[in-house]
């Protein structure tokens, strides 16, 4: 499932992308915006749940952008405890722009922190790139790091994946398989 908390529209296109390239990987992926997102219902559903993917943007001051404000109150609401979202495994990539010093890609930090905080067990660690000097390889080498947690390899400039384990031969930076990926997702 990939997530997105977007305003102008940037974190939603990377979004976009990462639910394309899942899709054409043949992964069951779905693509909802943070603003619509049931975190209650979603941890309440039966096992395996799906791996969540927050691409988040962050909004002047450090903020969640406007349209996901709600989702991230709720998701930091005292309702929640240290257990509360044991079962979910998510990955966390932030967009943000440098000008604004430490609060720079803030809302995904915080989300990854409070993720964390309530048990969930973060994949891959936070990606963050910078609005005003985005830079395509910073997302494209976290992408392969998401990738990589699940059972893919680097194979020269791409990443593949496999149904077997590795023979002694090949590398092994990497365990699963994409059908494994794909019943977590």
């Amino acid at each position: 499932m990939v997530v997105y908390a977007s305003q102008t529209g940037n974190a939603h296109n990377v979004a976009k992308d990462l639910y394309e390239d899942a899709s054409e990987k043949g992964f069951a992926a779905e693509l909802t915006d943070m603003a619509e997102l049931d975190i209650e219902a979603l941890v309440q559903r039966p096992p395996p749940l799906p791996v969540v993917v927050f691409i988040s943007s962050t909004w002047t001051d450090g903020v969640p952008p406007p349209k996901a404000q709600g989702a991230f109150k709720r998701l930091f609401a005292p309702a929640f405890h240290s257990t509360s979202l044991a079962r979910l495994r998510y990955a966390v990539f932030g967009l943000g722009n440098s000008v604004y010093g430490n609060n720079f890609c803030k809302a995904a930090r915080d989300l990854d922190a409070r993720l964390l905080a309530l048990g969930a067990q973060r994949v891959c660690e936070r990606g963050e790139n910078d609005d005003d000097n985005y830079r395509p390889e910073v997302y494209a080498k976290w992408k392969d790091a998401l990738w990589m947690a699940h059972g893919a390899r680097v194979m020269g400039n791409s990443v593949q994946f496999f149904d077997r384990p590795p023979s002694d031969n090949e590398s092994d930076d990497a365990s699963g398989s994409a059908e494994e990926w794909q019943v977590m997702c």
